[in-house]
């Protein structure tokens, strides 16, 4: 006859453990990242929803029942580590009802939604703003979707936690969870007011070209595919609605929607004029002139990009202290210094480049993983690859690929074929005039965009 297993407070506390233990030793491992993934995918839990359950967990908000099963579940089959057995801290009868009745993140199957949406009975206020009505359960679903987004460059403040089992430091949402828990219980019992949540469909995030699209006609406001919408205020009370909406027992009023399209600076200062009860940093709203398409590639690289979160909007320079690697001045003044320029000759190309350079820059990230990601200042003992100077080389390849019809994802592969080495010991460069005198790099781009381009004419077999 097997041990009785009675999941209490105690075995909750050592699943919590163990799975952050096993996080923890497989954090260098991409292929249990990508096999975890994999795994929960069969489960309907999307690579996303997989990553967002780790970073909830490690942040240290609670998660339900179902969910721990459901991580506990795919590391122990991606590992096969009995610790993590989650026969061993849920009882048969709970992992059965789980197991066939887990629909994924979404209420039911019927509910899951995805861009274009078409909203109805739009007020158009002004320029790329909007007003309607929403219904709480119809904002939860759109939460429980992941279509409604925490963006952390257009709030007052958010958390930062050091996730090591995704590489580094990312940014959270500072949530007040008893605030949640009132607002939970207010939607439940029907108390809480149908105030305004305001929202931005971020401009230049939609692969449709257009982020949204009003019928004046009509009255109505459909949101594009793959439309970035971020919470500019509200995030409390909508995780609180989704949260009595999944307890089935909510007031289905209506809520105000203020609804806007446009870039994250002024979504900032959105963000600004709505929270004067506590003062913003005004580094917060320092931006760059976004009717500059280059500086438009630059912000979007920023967003948009793994290496985004090493890219400094709040200073003009950075510091060997600082956390950063460049400025966004750093990354426009890389893209000037090559022929893109050139090519930037309407919105549909400063688009496209924008794109192209997300995907060339997440290639480089993975493959300079801790190089780009890592210690700035250990690194930069060792490599060039993170020098601004040397921006303007990894841009230079940027263009050869782009210029040659050659897909971002072949980025390693170029790399790898031009023989490019960036140890800081390759003699190399202080035979091109890159690395002179007390070892320091040159701030000549002249000289580095020669010796890259050098590099590239021997690139064969593309």
């Amino acid at each position: 006859m097997s041990n009785l297993v009675i999941f209490d407070d105690e075995k909750d506390a050592l699943l919590n453990k163990t799975i952050a233990e096993l996080l923890q030793k497989n954090k260098h491992e991409k292929s249990f990242r990508d096999k975890l993934q994999r795994i929960l995918s069969h489960k309907d839990v999307s690579p996303g929803e997989t990553m967002n359950l780790i970073i909830r967990f490690g942040s240290g908000e609670v998660l339900s029942k179902e969910e721990k099963y459901i991580l506990a579940s795919g590391i122990y089959e991606a590992t096969k580590n009995e610790k993590i057995n989650p026969a061993n801290y849920f009882p048969e009868r709970i992992i059965k009802e789980i197991e066939t009745t887990w629909q994924g993140f979404s209420s039911n199957t019927n509910s899951i939604l995805s861009f274009p949406i078409t909203f109805e009975n739009v007020t158009e206020v002004g320029d790329n703003n909007f007003t309607f009505l929403l219904k709480r359960s119809e904002i939860a679903n759109m939460y429980e979707n992941h279509l409604l987004q925490y963006n952390p460059r257009t709030q007052r403040t958010s958390e930062i936690k050091n996730f090591e089992f995704l590489g580094g430091e990312i940014p959270v949402p500072e949530l007040n969870y008893d605030a949640v828990e009132q607002i939970a219980q207010k939607v439940s019992d029907g108390t809480l007011i149908s105030s305004t949540l305001i929202l931005n469909a971020r401009f230049g995030s939609s692969s449709e070209g257009i982020e949204v699209v009003y019928d004046s006609n009509e009255r109505t406001l459909t949101v594009m595919s793959n439309t970035l919408v971020d919470v500019i205020d509200g995030y409390h009370r909508i995780v609180g609605i989704s949260k009595a909406v999944r307890s089935g027992s909510f007031d289905d009023k209506f809520m105000k929607i203020d609804f806007y399209n446009v870039t994250q600076k002024v979504a900032r200062q959105l963000f600004g004029q709505h929270n004067t009860m506590t003062p913003v940093r005004l580094s917060k709203l320092k931006e760059m002139n976004e009717e500059n398409p280059i500086n438009k590639i630059a912000t979007h690289i920023r967003d948009n990009s793994v290496i985004g979160q090493r890219i400094s909007l709040d200073h003009d320079v950075v510091t060997r202290q600082a956390e950063y690697l460049y400025t966004l001045n750093d990354v426009a003044s890389a893209i000037e210094a090559t022929k893109f320029p050139k090519l930037l000759k309407d919105q549909i190309a400063v688009r496209k480049v924008g794109i192209f350079l997300v995907e060339f820059f997440d290639e480089l990230t993975e493959l300079y993983y801790e190089e780009f990601l890592g210690d700035k200042f250990e690194q930069s003992k060792k490599t060039i690859v993170i020098n601004k100077t040397i921006l303007v080389g990894l841009m230079e390849i940027a263009y050869f690929m782009y210029n040659s019809g050659i897909d971002a994802k072949m980025a390693q592969q170029i790399i790898k074929k031009s023989g490019v080495d960036f140890n800081r010991n390759n003699p190399e460069w202080a035979k091109n005039k890159i690395i002179i005198k007390k070892n320091e790099i040159t701030y000549n781009k002249n000289h580095v965009i020669k010796y890259f381009k050098d590099k590239l004419n021997k690139v064969e077999g593309v």
